[in-house]
């Protein structure tokens, strides 16, 4: 939500390694994550509150565990990808280390990218070798066929596993570049039987620019969800069946845009469904136009189904059209305070050049003044109410469908929505990422990336926390047509 707005000996057998030379190999891993670790401590304002335990890692000697690791890492990549490690001890899916743009168009930078790309060369008896394992090893392709890889184990500093291209299509890659790096469950990313999560990754994208935020599944069969596809091996007949299905949806409607975050439609004449699987502020406006122009249809029918599952969240204010179908007495909002430090206070006193609205820039010196007014400590929390004059007739009852992937201002619009009594929650428990909210941006001192973390704290807390927890729905839904359940569900006249 944001602001109101095996074996290192078999490896060595059949792989020969060129590591890249980095552009900013100047940049000393430890002093970054130093860095990085006073600033969370001083401004996050979720520290004191995950102090000295939380989630079951003992911060201090999870800490000391990262300071000597970085104080070794001369790869400033994967420096990056320890201190995002490092971040997750917080279970705060609100602070994030995006990578600072790259112009991906720029040819010279492109030029300079491929150029420095890892390659590993892999022996015909390596991959005939690879084609026998269970696991992970293997050769996979795109399924796109754009590219196929082979999954080698191919241990060093942070990663287990490399992707070594053997074909592509793509003229700014060769077999012998490393597409993407996993590290294995077992290995440095255990601490104390806890685990950050399966196969984190670095990958590097078509034009060579990477990410160390992507998560790369492994099913038995294909990785990734099955982009990538184990060669010798077939799909599952449900994961089949839904391919197939999403091949013949695109055959039969080839302008469709598949992945629209809106949707709208009726379902039959008592009930209307929309999809808004973004709160995005950006989108806020679009939002608005989408609800104003099938307004007639939903207010004059007895049933509404709002899918927002996969939402994973943006500004408060791209909901606000659907309050007046859910509204059936005064909606609370409990508010939040600032953590005022001198940074925090900087980060606004930025933010505001970033901004057009005149109000939000109002409110923003408001901000300022009480974090001025409240230094080291946090700023005093009120409440919104919303009162409506009247209450719709029309829809009478309202569905919500929900999953694990809805967080932040998606669960804000949840506690909204549970104040009111034609409203019933169905899914799956969503992701637990509200406590803590409003991100701010601070550069690192040399690496090409920036820290996000959140400046604001809930009033709900401690009392009623929803990070790692999540809201759950009034009804489970385990389905295969969740749609066609909450209609029957709708129908009953039950909530």
């Amino acid at each position: 939500m944001f602001y109101r707005i095996s074996t290192l000996l078999f490896a060595l057998l059949f792989f020969s390694i060129v590591f890249p030379q980095k552009g900013w190999s100047q940049c000393n891993c430890k002093r970054e994550f130093l860095f990085l670790r006073s600033y969370m401590e001083n401004n996050y304002p979720g520290f004191k509150d995950k102090m000295p335990v939380y989630g079951g890692l003992d911060y201090k000697k999870f800490t000391q565990q990262y300071e000597t690791k970085t104080a070794l890492e001369k790869n400033n990549t994967y420096c990056m990808a320890l201190m995002k490690e490092w971040l997750r001890y917080f279970k705060d899916n609100h602070i994030q280390m995006p990578r600072t743009p790259v112009k991906g168009n720029d040819s010279m930078a492109l030029i300079e990218r491929i150029k420095n790309a890892e390659r590993i060369n892999i022996t015909p008896k390596a991959i005939k070798k690879i084609k026998e394992n269970k696991g992970i090893e293997g050769v996979y392709y795109r399924d796109d066929s754009v590219f196929k890889v082979a999954v080698i184990k191919s241990p060093n500093t942070w990663r287990t596993y490399a992707a070594v291209v053997l074909e592509t299509k793509n003229k700014n890659w060769s077999p012998g570049m490393v597409k993407f790096e996993l590290k294995e469950k077992n290995d440095s990313s255990k601490y104390e039987d806890k685990w950050l999560f399966d196969y984190p990754s670095i990958f590097y994208f078509d034009d060579h620019t990477l990410t160390t935020n992507k998560r790369i599944s492994f099913s038995g069969y294909g990785m990734d969800g099955g982009i990538w596809k184990k060669e010798g091996l077939k799909e599952s007949a449900d994961e089949q069946a839904k391919r197939d299905k999403w091949k013949q949806e695109r055959k039969n409607n080839p302008k469709k845009d598949t992945w629209s975050f809106l949707e709208f439609s009726k379902p039959d004449e008592n009930c209307a469904y929309m999809r808004i699987s973004s709160f995005d502020g950006d989108n806020a406006l679009k939002i608005d136009s989408f609800v104003k122009a099938v307004d007639t249809i939903i207010s004059h029918t007895p049933y509404l189904i709002i899918d927002i599952r996969n939402n994973g969240g943006g500004a408060d204010r791209s909901y606000n059209a659907l309050i007046p179908y859910l509204y059936t007495r005064p909606i609370v909002t409990v508010g939040m305070s600032m953590l005022a430090t001198k940074d925090n206070i900087e980060a606004e006193k930025k933010a505001i050049s970033t901004i057009e609205s005149e109000e939000t820039k109002s409110n923003l010196r408001k901000d300022i003044a009480e974090m001025q007014e409240n230094l080291g400590h946090f700023t005093p929390s009120g409440n919104d109410t919303i009162v409506m004059k009247s209450i719709k007739k029309y829809p009478e009852k309202i569905a919500i469908l929900v999953n694990g992937n809805c967080a932040s201002t998606a669960e804000q619009f949840l506690l909204a929505a549970q104040q009111s009594s034609k409203v019933v929650i169905m899914g799956q428990t969503t992701d637990g990422t509200l406590d803590y909210s409003n991100k701010r941006p601070k550069p690192f001192p040399c690496i090409p990336y920036t820290l996000e973390y959140p400046i604001t704290r809930s009033g709900r807390l401690p009392l009623h926390p929803i990070d790692n927890i999540g809201i759950k729905p009034d009804v489970s839904l385990n389905s295969t047509d969740w749609v066609k359940e909450s209609i029957e569900y709708l129908k009953k006249g039950v909530k």
